[in-house]
């Protein structure tokens, strides 16, 4: 039932905020995929509830361990009512202690690390494997310089700007880079530096892709930052 209300629609925004954060972070290592209105509102609602349900499990912890909380407790269930209005400031403080708690543990649910457990492996297209390496195989801050052979038989290289983080291998994806940029066509024997502030290449006219992954000290370098690269 959806609510109609301000109050209602503020307090179900409260309480999913855990499963938005969750979603959202996910999205930023993770494939954009397609799913189901009802699988992704699973999703949201899992992440909520396991954000929501591990602070709860702590308060029950302190309930069996604590007897002047577990007293607080008792009367607070045996007439909500009557305690929200004597202890205003403590209710209203325990419940964003917890909208926060939960929260955090929601943004902590939706890192690369974590994800997994609600939503299963990544998968996603070639470009994930390529732009989005493993952390295992690449550490530290690095860029990604991209070579792209095209369909009539130009080589662009670049570093990589942006993509399109569609799940899918279809036609309609472009990524872009951004300088040096290098244009070999395919009767020059040299590639030449284009004068460019970006360029954007789409999936339609690649023949292939390699990458390179350069971390900051190699970029310090400069003979591996002012060279023109090979084809």
């Amino acid at each position: 039932m959806i609510p109609t209300t301000l109050t209602g629609i503020l307090l179900l925004l409260v309480l999913l905020l855990p499963g938005f954060v969750f979603v959202t972070l996910r999205e930023r290592h993770q494939p954009a995929r397609r799913l189901s209105v009802f699988r992704e509102t699973s999703v949201v609602l899992a992440a909520t509830t396991a954000s929501y349900a591990i602070p709860a499990v702590v308060a029950g912890i302190l309930v069996g361990c604590w007897p002047e909380f577990r007293s607080q407790v008792a009367t607070g269930l045996s007439d909500p009512g009557m305690y929200a209005s004597h202890h205003a400031f403590r209710v209203t403080g325990m419940t964003l202690i917890w909208v926060v708690v939960g929260t955090g543990i929601g943004a902590a649910l939706g890192t690369r690390r974590f994800a997994p457990l609600l939503t299963g492996t990544s998968g996603g297209s070639a470009w994930w494997e390529l732009f989005e390496p493993n952390p295992r195989l690449v550490t530290g801050d690095f860029s990604t310089e991209v070579t792209a052979t095209l369909d009539d038989g130009a080589v662009i290289t670049g570093r990589l700007y942006s993509w399109n983080r569609d799940a899918d291998d279809g036609p309609d994806r472009e990524f872009t880079l951004q300088p040096p940029l290098w244009l070999q066509a395919k009767e020059e024997p040299e590639p030449a530096e284009l004068d460019a502030a970006a360029m954007t290449i789409s999936a339609r006219v690649v023949r292939h892709l390699s990458v390179r992954y350069i971390v900051d000290d190699e970029q310090a370098q400069p003979d591996d930052t002012n060279h023109a690269p090979s084809a």
